[in-house]
């Protein structure tokens, strides 16, 4: 009997052994993968600060800049892109994941435009700021009456130079760089999580075992 109750004790303490091994090689091979992911989004941030430093020396540091951005007198904007967070089971534990998701635009209802009271224009040579406002070609949206622009590049204008795009696009993928971040962080952490209950099981069916 006692026999028997050591053989099963020695196959639990065997499967934890085995399951903690898989699970410090995955946390190592997150964490070269963190990384890779972080040098990635330095290098995209990077690329796209000199983009956009390009474009403001071409059009001028008044012409981009926070003056452009929506203010609290501007009509309420929705966001293009937002994130979305759902929990994944792997290997006997959980974790968040977050998805990125952009706004269709082509959902949008058509027929209900909006001519913007959107931004202020920029200071003017003494300083003081103009109360016009710009058109962002807005559309209405049906479910909650947010007003969006369609493209928020043209906040800076309609011929704006070919960096302040590129600088666009450059954002737009650090952006899903930073998402891909949280993802591997969060597993990261529950994988973390989940080799301290192994171990602390190890050390309990040790303990147990020594006992008998």
């Amino acid at each position: 009997m006692i026999s028997t109750l050591m053989g099963e004790m020695s196959d639990d303490i065997l499967e934890v052994c085995k399951e903690l091994d898989y699970l410090m090689i995955h946390a190592l091979d997150l964490m070269e993968e963190q990384i890779k992911c972080k040098l990635k989004l330095q290098e995209t941030m990077k690329s796209g600060c000199l983009n956009l430093a390009k474009a403001r020396y071409i059009m001028g540091h008044n012409n981009i800049s926070s003056l452009q951005l929506p203010t609290e007198d501007s009509a309420e904007i929705a966001a293009q892109r937002t994130v979305a967070s759902s929990v994944e089971t792997k290997k006997n534990f959980e974790y968040m994941v977050f998805k990125l998701h952009t706004i269709n635009l082509a959902k949008m209802s058509s027929g209900e435009q909006e001519e913007g009271n959107s931004i202020r224009r920029r200071a003017s040579k003494d300083g003081s700021e103009s109360k016009g406002k710009e058109d962002l070609n807005c559309k209405k949206i049906e479910d909650n009456g947010l007003v969006i622009a369609t493209d928020p590049i043209k906040w800076f204008g309609y011929l704006v130079p070919q960096n302040l795009r590129q600088a666009q696009k450059g954002f737009h993928a650090a952006l899903e760089l930073v998402v891909q971040s949280a993802n591997i962080q969060s597993e990261l952490e529950a994988t973390h999580k989940r080799c301290d209950k192994l171990l602390k099981l190890k050390t309990a069916l040790i303990a147990i075992k020594s006992e008998v």
